[in-house]
């Protein structure tokens, strides 16, 4: 499973500092994630790794809370895709959590799709840069062949 720990970069600041979120997957993989969130770190926990209940701390309700939200997402991320049978990796992760706060949209899956056909709509209109002339009817043709390749399932043959 995965190992989720709240962390700063400059431990000994004194400025405020973001927080990070350190995820763990074994002993050789390791995902270094920024939250947004910043904090003095004398008014961290380094026990419970969250802000400190002091009158100081500005927002530390928030923060707090926020720390608990992203934990608990990334926990039911990697349980949902282990249910799944999908292996967790600091990439999925990264995206998950990119999605998760609003860093990026997520992705619908035919990004792919959508840019080939519109690419292929723009045919008639693109010239070649070397020629200066505009695609011709064969270019057009292989672009549109690839594409349709692209979209048929490979199915291969194991013979041992």
């Amino acid at each position: 499973m995965i190992n989720v720990t709240f962390k700063f970069r400059k431990p000994n600041a004194t400025t405020p500092q973001y927080v990070y979120i350190v995820i763990r997957f074994g002993r050789s993989e390791k995902l270094v994630y920024n939250t947004g969130l910043k904090v003095l770190p004398r008014h961290w926990n380094a026990e419970r790794m969250r802000a400190r209940a002091m009158v100081e701390v500005p927002h530390r309700v928030e923060i707090n809370a926020r720390l608990d939200e992203l934990q608990s997402a990334i926990s039911g991320f990697a349980v949902e895709q282990l249910t799944k049978g999908q292996k967790v990796d600091r990439y999925g992760v990264r995206d998950f959590l990119d999605v998760y706060t609003g860093k990026r949209a997520a992705s619908t899956g035919s990004e792919f799709h959508d840019f080939v056909t519109e690419y292929i709509k723009r045919n008639d209109e693109r010239t070649n840069p070397k020629t200066g002339r505009t695609i011709s009817y064969k270019t057009k043709r292989e672009h549109s062949r690839v594409y349709e390749l692209l979209k048929t399932p490979i199915r291969f043959k194991l013979c041992f």
